[in-house]
C-alpha cells in the first residue's frame, strides 16, 4: 500500500478538494483528533466515503521542519463517531405561548433524529433572566424530551451568558462538539459580552450555530456564529427552525475524524503547525492549520497527569470542591505544603458556608524557576452557591507556586487569582 500511495502522490488528482479543519481534540495527547471538512471544489458538496489510506498529516518539529505523522484512523462521523451538542433555548418572556410550544416541538423532533447509538450526547440549556442547565449531557431521548416539554418562560434575555456557559460545558466533552442556539431577541441581561463568547469558543475550537427568529437586527449574534466557525440563520417563525436543526446536525456528522500520533516530541500545551490533506487519484487537497490544544477537562474525566507538579495541581483541583462541601481540609491537605501560605489560607477557607462544584479545568502553562520550583497556571470553572445569593457559574484563572519536596510536589502559595466571568444560573 505504501508503494501505491507513493506512486499516487506523484500524480495530479482528477479533482480538487477543499480541505479545512473545524475542530481538534488533544485530550488523549500525544494522540490528536482532527475534525476535517472535505468538499469538492467544483460542486461544494461533501465528498463521501474517502479511503482512509490516503489521508496524511505533516507537523512542524522543533526545527520548523515538517515531519510526517502516523495516521491511525480516518472516517466520517456519520453513524460511527459521536457528536456532542449543547442545545440552547430562548425562554425569555417574548417566547411565551405558541412560540415556545412550537420551539418545543422542533427541539423534540431534533432529539428524535440524533444518533444516540453512535455515542451522540445532547445537553439542554435554557436562558431568560439567568441561565439554567435543564439536562446534562444525555443519550436518553425520553428524558431530554420530557425536559424540553417542561420548559417555561421567564423575563429577560441572557443570551451571551447562555452561549458562554454552553461552550464551557461542551468544550469539556471529548470528540466533535458544537453549540446550537435559537433566540427571538437581542441580549439585554448578560454579564458576558459578545467578545467573551467568541474568545472562549475559539479557545476550545467549538463552533456556535445560532438561529435568529424574526426581523430584529442580529448583527452581533451573526458575528459570534461566523467568528467561531459556526453559521447564522434567520427565520421568520419558530416552525422554520426544524430543517435548520437537521441541516446543522448533518453538516457536523459529515466531518471526517482523522486521528494521528504526534511524534515530534511536543507537549500538550505547545502551539502546533500542521499540513493536513488527502491525495488519491480521484481527489486531492491540503490545508495548513495552526492550533494550541487548550485541553479543557471535565471534573469527571480521567487524570491527565500521573506525577510531577501538574499531578499535584490536578489532584488539588479535583478534590477542592469535596473539601469545601464537607468542610474537610484533609481531602486537599496532602497536595499543600504544611505551614505554607496556601495551606493556612485554605484550611480556613473550607470552613466557609459556600457550596462549590468543579465543572471543568485546564492547566494552561508551567514555568520553571529551577528544577524544584515552578508556577502552574490554570483555568477553572465552578458552580458556586453562597448562602442567600443566586447560584453562579464562575470561571477563574489562577497561578500556583509549586515546590518539589523530594518525594512529591506540593502547592505553596497563590501567585495570582483572576475571576474571568460570573454567570447567574
Amino acid at each position: 500500500m505504501d508503494l501505491v500511495k507513493y506512486e499516487l502522490e506523484k500524480e495530479e488528482p482528477k479533482n480538487q478538494a477543499v480541505v479545512s479543519i473545524q475542530q481538534i481534540d488533544a485530550s488523549e495527547f500525544p494522540t490528536v483528533k482532527l475534525y476535517m471538512s472535505i468538499k469538492d471544489k467544483t460542486t461544494g458538496n461533501v465528498i463521501e466515503n474517502l479511503d482512509d489510506a490516503f489521508f496524511y498529516i505533516n507537523k512542524q518539529d522543533a526545527n520548523a521542519k515538517y515531519v510526517k505523522q502516523v495516521v491511525k484512523s480516518a472516517n466520517q462521523l456519520n453513524e460511527k463517531e459521536a457528536l456532542k451538542v449543547d442545545m440552547v433555548a430562548d425562554v425569555s418572556g417574548s417566547m411565551d405561548g405558541s412560540p415556545l410550544n412550537e420551539a418545543k416541538q422542533v427541539m423534540s423532533d431534533f432529539v428524535g433524529s440524533v444518533q444516540f447509538d453512535a455515542g451522540d450526547l445532547v445537553e439542554l440549556t435554557s436562558f431568560s433572566t439567568g441561565v439554567c442547565l435543564e439536562q446534562e449531557f444525555s443519550d436518553d431521548a425520553a428524558t431530554l424530551t420530557n425536559d424540553i416539554n417542561n420548559l417555561v418562560t421567564g423575563d429577560m434575555t441572557s443570551l451571551y451568558d447562555a452561549l458562554y456557559t454552553a461552550v464551557e460545558r461542551v468544550a469539556a466533552q471529548n470528540g466533535a462538539r458544537c453549540v446550537i442556539a435559537f433566540t427571538d431577541g437581542n441580549d439585554n441581561y448578560s454579564n458576558c459580552t459578545k467578545e467573551d463568547v467568541v474568545n472562549v469558543a475559539n479557545r476550545y475550537h467549538v463552533p456556535v450555530f445560532i438561529i435568529g427568529i424574526g426581523s430584529i437586527d442580529y448583527a452581533d449574534v451573526n458575528d459570534i456564529a461566523t467568528q467561531t466557525g459556526g453559521m447564522y440563520y434567520n427565520v421568520s417563525d419558530v416552525t422554520s427552525m426544524d430543517k435548520i436543526y437537521e441541516e446543522i446536525y448533518q453538516m457536523e456528522k459529515q466531518l471526517y475524524l482523522v486521528e494521528f500520533e504526534d511524534n515530534t516530541g511536543a507537549t500538550v500545551g505547545d502551539t502546533a503547525n500542521i499540513q493536513a490533506g488527502y491525495h488519491s487519484i480521484d481527489y486531492g487537497g491540503e490545508c495548513e492549520y495552526t492550533y494550541t490544544p487548550n485541553v479543557l477537562m471535565s471534573a469527571q474525566s480521567r487524570d491527565i497527569y500521573t506525577d510531577g507538579p501538574q499531578a499535584a495541581v490536578e489532584g488539588y483541583l479535583k478534590n477542592f470542591d469535596s473539601a469545601m462541601n464537607k468542610s474537610d481540609f484533609s481531602l486537599i491537605s496532602g497536595y499543600l505544603k504544611n505551614g505554607s501560605p496556601i495551606y493556612t489560607e485554605q484550611e480556613k477557607y473550607v470552613l466557609r458556608d459556600i457550596t462549590e462544584r468543579l465543572d471543568s479545568y485546564e492547566l494552561t502553562d508551567v514555568s520553571y524557576a529551577d528544577a524544584n520550583n515552578c508556577v502552574i497556571s490554570t483555568r477553572e470553572t465552578y458552580y458556586v452557591q453562597v448562602k442567600g445569593k443566586p447560584l453562579q457559574l464562575m470561571t477563574q484563572e489562577c497561578k500556583y507556586n509549586v515546590e518539589n519536596q523530594g518525594d512529591k510536589w506540593q502547592l505553596t502559595s497563590f501567585v495570582d487569582i483572576k475571576v474571568v466571568s460570573r454567570i447567574k444560573q
